[in-house]
């Protein structure tokens, strides 16, 4: 049915001299290569949510769903997420209220089962690099910090990797056995998609290195014509099967995302745009186009370069500094470079290699800085493009290895530097701020959602978004509720070094916050929301 991914050897590369024989196989090993960052990963497992407002919302929705109700983000049944992450977790809200824990170990699973997918497919691809590019993806601190987060990502890295695997392994089969393998790789792209929107991207990109290099281009390479008819119905034949796989791909990508959308809309609730309606709105505005693509290309050039090279996981370009500009085309000619590595695997047909234009170029216009989320589903690629780029390795070719690897073992150095001087402070902080928020609310009786709102006046952002977990609904600010219509009660918190505006009621109080009545008819006090 199709022509197989070829494995040649890496381009470029020197074969390695005597002496560095046994390193080359010790950093073959898999079990090297993905058991060094799963170990500092397990070591730097978090006991505690990081607050961000889309994991705020994952973790309301899998807590919905685990509690057997309808699924519900903060109370709405308008998710406004994709299901598929949300379902992963839900079963660990049936041990605990609190299972952060839990949900790390899940997300451990998941990146030890992205590394190793990985490897499969770098050792397919880049059969002497393949230890490095996945010690240098492993090590990543901003794949560290992506995976420790309760975020969508690992698990679309899991299930995207792995779908690229499957459909390798079918592309080599022949004959019935081939169909089952398809009907897994059909399954992974539908569960692609229920994670997160842009898998159909991905699936589309795949399922065009599919139809072409195993149908199209192979049949445009035979004689046409030739008067045999059975050679011309064997030909039809290895052109429609791949085509035919490719669009049960897509088929089943856009049915996902269709069944998303359909349950959404039968939900009641405040309507919000959807994600479609965000990339409809840039793209038929002019203006919003010009400069969601000047974004675009700062965000993501810069998101490459944060994610491979050791110690710059947070160097943010600032287009406003002298310094801004320079920088951006230095960060552009280095993707010019990685686009060679690109062109050596995707002229082999490498499905991995083709996901990246429609990602890149759905990411150069979507008008958000997801703070390096967003390219991190190409990790594993862009490290291979880094290594297969004989640009970039024209003066030290004998050196690819050592580098890779050096620069990996510098991630792991920062990393766990990291996580000591910041991460570990950082963590025993917010536990302490949520054991606080949750002495607070168990102080006033928990009235009805219908009945009351609490508004936040001056508490840290990262503890409105605690309060919220804790309350399963939103805390609005002090402007949200002065544009509140309805008849509600109205409960106000605020950091306990701040007195509630005189004759107001003290609901709750704790070392470190306070909560009183307000009325909603009444004019808010005067202290400045945060």
């Amino acid at each position: 049915m199709s022509v197989p991914e070829t494995t040649d050897d890496a381009a470029g590369s020197d074969a390695p001299s005597e002496p560095r024989s046994r390193f080359q196989k010790l950093i073959s090993n898999s079990w090297i290569v993905v058991g060094i960052p799963a170990l500092f990963g397990l070591i730097e497992l978090s006991w505690t949510f990081q607050p961000t407002n889309d994991a705020l919302c994952y973790l309301s929705i899998a807590r919905s769903i685990a509690e057997g109700g309808p699924a519900a983000n903060l109370g709405s049944q308008r998710l406004f997420y994709n299901p598929g992450y949300p379902l992963v977790i839900a079963p660990c809200f049936l041990t605990s209220e609190f299972p952060f824990l839990l949900i790390s170990l899940v997300h451990w699973g998941l990146f030890v089962g992205f590394l190793h997918q990985t490897f499969r497919w770098a050792k397919r691809m880049l059969p002497d690099l393949a230890g490095p590019v996945t010690l240098l993806v492993g090590s990543s601190v901003m794949l560290k910090i992506g995976w420790q987060h309760f975020l969508s990502e690992i698990a679309f890295m899991f299930v995207l990797m792995a779908l690229v695997n499957v459909v390798a392994t079918a592309r080599r089969q022949r004959g019935a056995g081939d169909i089952w393998i398809w009907a897994v790789a059909v399954t992974l792209a539908a569960a692609l998609v229920l994670i997160r929107p842009a898998g159909a991207i991905c699936v589309a990109g795949i399922a065009f290195a599919v139809a072409y290099f195993d149908g199209l281009r192979p049949m445009l390479r035979r004689n046409r014509n030739s008067g045999n008819v059975s050679e011309g119905d064997t030909r039809r034949a290895r052109l429609w099967g791949p085509v035919a796989a490719s669009f049960c791909l897509v088929l089943a990508a856009v049915g996902a995302e269709l069944g998303v959308m359909a349950y959404e809309r039968s939900q009641p609730g405040e309507v919000r745009k959807s994600y479609a309606e965000y990339l409809i709105d840039t793209v038929t505005s002019p203006g919003r186009f010009a400069t969601a693509v000047a974004d675009g290309i700062t965000w993501r050039s810069q998101e490459i370069w944060q994610m491979l090279i050791p110690g710059l996981f947070k160097a943010d370009n600032d287009p406003s500094q002298w310094w801004g500009f320079p920088l951006l085309c230095f960060y552009l000619v280095w993707a010019f470079c990685l686009s060679q590595g690109w062109w050596s695997l995707a002229r082999r047909g490498d499905v991995f290699a083709w996901t990246l234009p429609p990602y890149l170029a759905l990411h150069l216009i979507w008008p958000f800085d997801g703070g390096g989320r967003f390219m991190l589903p190409m990790i594993g690629l862009l490290a291979a493009c880094w290594a297969r780029s004989d640009i970039l390795w024209l003066l030290i070719p004998r050196y690819r290895v050592p580098v890779l690897v050096g620069c990996a073992v510098l991630h792991l150095a920062i990393g766990f530097g990291h996580w000591i001087a910041r991460d570990v402070p950082q963590r025993i902080e917010l536990t302490q701020s949520m054991q606080e928020l949750e002495r607070l609310m168990d102080q006033i009786e928990h009235p009805s959602d219908d009945q009351t709102l609490l508004v936040s006046r001056g508490l840290p952002w990262r503890e409105v978004i605690q309060l919220q977990y804790l309350l399963d609904r939103p805390v609005l600010t002090a402007e949200e509720v002065v544009n509140t219509r309805e008849d509600k009660l109205v409960f106000a918190a605020l950091p306990v070094e701040r007195d509630p505006p005189i004759g107001k009621t003290v609901l709750a109080r704790t070392d470190r916050y306070v909560v009183y009545a307000e009325s909603k008819d009444s004019p808010p006090p005067s202290l400045p929301d945060k």
